[in-house]
């Protein structure tokens, strides 16, 4: 049952208003892609988790940083800026904190969750699947759509979204820069699978999103993924990779753009050591930070650059939860890696294959996560607790498996 709801998650989650409107008399009414697909993420991502809990399945997490940077947030709770709300008679300062801690806890649940199960090399085939045909699905539109076909979206006004390069090609997802790096982070996967027609069409969705960030990273990842596969064969690419993307840079095909990043960037950092917040003015906040779920209630990116959140996982993690908390944050993320690589020096045959394609496609989306918001959207968190959670599963490709048919 909890492969099956894991499954269907990855289908709908990624397409939730497409595949509702091919219903009868049904309509999807929101203000953009976004609240919907997060909302279902974190329904599913809970019911996985209250399901293990009433199986028995769930066993030790050992990723003392994760759950040290979850426990933290308490304590950002009382030294954030208070503002002074009151609805009827009950003080509601610091209300925002609230909704994210809870997506936080759902998801670490289906994260234990995926992490406690006995999954054999069939189930996680089967996963793997389900992920690289989503991927190439939104690939494909993603041509569609930078052919001029579309008939489910609009590409919102430059007064909305600011200045976006070719604004129309973003898949179901909203942007080309939110599209991009959930195709990308499959790609690995279906390197694995020896879908090789699958990835080539899911490369060609990234590269006509021309998402620098989303293009970086997946140049990276396949690099890591061809020195953890053949690594005779990395030291040949290296300085092909190099050669090649320095003539573009010369050539002027590729051309660096920062979109309103850096100078927000800036602003964020200001607010961190300064905060602008009416009746803390001045006020350094660099340790415990703002409070999780704060900067767009509070940030002056809002009315500045128009950014409602850093598009920047890790600054917007520095702001709300200071640098202790992002300290924590980063260790959680190296532990991963660090368990990721023992374990796949140790496995042979598929599990080692697997383990690689799987580590790739975590440094892709983390390595977007530099640059834009993809923790804070629903596809992409569930996918990444999809992958992290199989990344902490001791027993991965086992022949073990409990029944989840």
């Amino acid at each position: 049952m909890i492969l099956a709801l894991t499954s269907l998650g990855l289908i709908i989650i990624p397409f939730y208003e497409v595949i509702f409107r091919l219903f009868p008399n049904v309509a999807v009414l929101a203000a953009d892609t976004r609240s919907h697909k997060e909302a279902m993420a974190v329904i599913v991502a809970l019911v996985i988790g209250l399901l293990a809990l009433y199986q028995g399945n769930l066993k030790p997490f050992r990723n003392k940083w994760l759950l040290l940077f979850i426990g933290f947030q308490v304590i950002t709770i009382n030294l954030m800026p208070k503002i002074p709300l009151v609805i009827n008679n009950i003080d509601n300062s610091g209300f925002w904190v609230w909704k994210p801690i809870f997506q936080i806890l759902c998801f670490l649940l289906m994260g234990i969750t995926l992490a406690s199960i006995e999954f054999d090399k069939k189930k996680i085939d089967r996963l793997f699947t389900i992920m690289c045909w989503s991927g190439s699905v939104m690939a494909v539109y993603v041509m569609l759509q930078s052919l001029g076909l579309d008939q489910f979206f609009i590409a919102k006004g430059e007064s909305i979204i600011g200045k976006v390069e070719f604004a129309n090609r973003v898949g179901v997802l909203g942007q080309p820069t939110l599209v991009s790096p959930f195709i990308a982070m499959i790609v690995p996967i279906a390197l694995y699978l020896r879908k090789y027609i699958l990835a080539i069409i899911m490369i060609i969705g990234v590269a006509l999103t021309c998402s620098q960030m989303a293009i970086g990273a997946l140049v990276v990842g396949l690099l890591a993924y061809i020195f953890l596969i053949k690594p005779k064969s990395f030291f040949l690419v290296i300085p092909l990779t190099i050669i090649t993307t320095i003539g573009l840079f010369l050539n002027k095909i590729l051309v660096f753009r920062d979109n309103g990043r850096l100078g927000a960037w800036k602003i964020v950092l200001q607010d961190i050591l300064q905060t602008p917040i009416s009746g803390h003015t001045g006020r350094d906040f660099s340790l415990f930070g703002h409070g999780m779920g704060s900067f767009s209630y509070l940030s002056s990116t809002v009315d500045a650059s128009h950014f409602a959140s850093a598009h920047n996982d890790y600054l917007q993690v520095f702001y709300s939860s200071g640098i202790i908390g992002l300290v924590l944050f980063i260790f959680a993320l190296i532990y991963l890696l660090i368990k990721s690589c023992k374990n796949w020096r140790r496995y042979v045959d598929y599990k080692k294959t697997m383990t690689a394609s799987l580590m790739c496609s975590f440094l892709i989306i983390s390595i977007c996560a530099f640059g834009t918001f993809v923790w804070h959207l629903g596809a992409h968190q569930f996918y990444t607790i999809v992958i992290v959670g199989l990344l902490s599963n001791e027993t991965i490709g086992g022949w073990k498996c409990t029944d989840l048919s």
